[in-house]
């Protein structure tokens, strides 16, 4: 396994990822991103399926075991918030969204040219699903359509986002809404204690953080966005808010669910304003390993002479939770800032985390 100790498997990997990272692919938008990235695969000589969704499938033999690979598309950010790549160094390479998820994108590919090269042959059956919908309100549409098409399903599930050296094996699940009060403003003064909805968001987003949490492992709740009112002496005729809950639990994280509705309507009803809350995201919280993850990563990280670190997160692997397959997470670039526009990354690791990564697929092979 020492092809990708050459440069020029390194430098085909950072072509890629610039070329992708040239292209914005906000959640809802990854289009032409997909296009680019059906482009390449088909150029390594690839069979490539897609589906009604836009996400790019790649069978790679037919063996058992068999792996599902899943590596989303999208970013948080969207065209207008898109930037050229700023090269700080050598080993600080800056823009939105260039670590999560372009890098890893540019990772998998490089395991799939040294497939195409003959210089990796796979026992079992791997098969490489690039996915839309995995940031924000995609709710991971993408990985969960990719799941639903496969049958008989895979027997575990490995998701590529993230930093060299973490894995994730218990899913942080999250439920998101989109919440709006509305009154029927009025004039500041002349209208003086008259119901507003910017009132009522204010109170609303107060009794959210009194919901009682079991320390900071057990749940968060937060208030993304707040949009409301239309001029400074005018009562608000609607305010709308973006909210977020996560548990580690599945128990918990319906309890916060109920929360939510619970306080919504407490607070409509106190301020006298109309209330509509739309569900907007739901993913599962749980353990996601039975085992055959944690061998695989111990082994792969010995041999690539790396430190394993796990921590609870929500990922593309989520979505093996509803159909009961095996999961992880593995991060495969060195980098931070995510979900920042100085986002950044460390050009020399990504030969490090194709490495890695095609040591935990053989792993799991055995």
């Amino acid at each position: 396994m020492d092809g990708f100790t050459q440069d020029a498997a390194h430098a085909a990997m950072v072509e890629d990822w610039l070329a992708l990272h040239a292209v914005p692919s906000p959640t809802f938008g990854e289009a032409a991103r997909l296009t680019t990235l059906h482009q390449r695969l088909e150029a390594l000589g690839f069979g490539v399926q897609k589906d009604e969704l836009g996400n790019l499938v790649v069978h790679v033999s037919s063996g058992h075991p068999h792996s599902l690979v899943l590596t989303h598309v999208d970013t948080v950010f969207s065209e207008a918030e898109w930037r050229d790549v700023e090269r700080r160094d050598q080993r600080h390479w800056t823009a939105p969204g260039l670590g999560d998820n372009t890098a890893s994108l540019a990772v998998v590919l490089g395991v799939l040219r040294r497939i195409a090269n003959g210089e990796l042959v796979p026992a079992g059956s791997w098969t490489f699903a690039f996915t839309v919908g995995e940031e924000g309100f995609g709710d991971l549409r993408g990985a969960r359509a990719v799941l639903a098409g496969m049958q008989p399903a895979p027997d575990g599930v490995l998701a590529v986002d993230g930093y060299l050296g973490g894995v994730v094996t218990h899913a942080v699940g999250s439920a998101r809404y989109g919440v709006r009060f509305a009154g029927a403003g009025g004039h500041a003064w002349g209208d003086r204690g008259a119901p507003t909805a910017v009132h009522a968001a204010g109170d609303f987003i107060h009794a959210l953080q009194r919901i009682p949490r079991r320390g900071e492992q057990g749940g968060s709740v937060n208030v993304g966005r707040v949009e409301g009112g239309h001029a400074v002496n005018a009562l608000a005729l609607d305010a709308t808010l973006e909210v977020e809950v996560r548990a580690l639990e599945a128990g918990l994280l319906r309890r916060y669910d109920r929360e939510v509705h619970k306080r919504a309507r407490s607070v409509a009803r106190r301020h006298g304003v109309e209330l509509s809350l739309e569900p907007r995201g739901w993913r599962p919280a749980g353990r996601l390993d039975d085992g055959r993850f944690d061998r695989a990563f111990r082994e792969a990280f010995a041999q690539v002479g790396l430190t394993l670190r796990s921590s609870p997160s929500s990922t593309d692997a989520n979505a093996a939770l509803e159909v009961g397959v095996p999961a992880a997470t593995v991060g495969v670039y060195r980098g931070g800032n995510a979900h920042r526009l100085d986002e950044w990354v460390d050009p020399t690791s990504l030969t490090q985390g194709a490495e890695l990564l095609e040591r935990v697929l053989v792993a799991l092979d055995r």
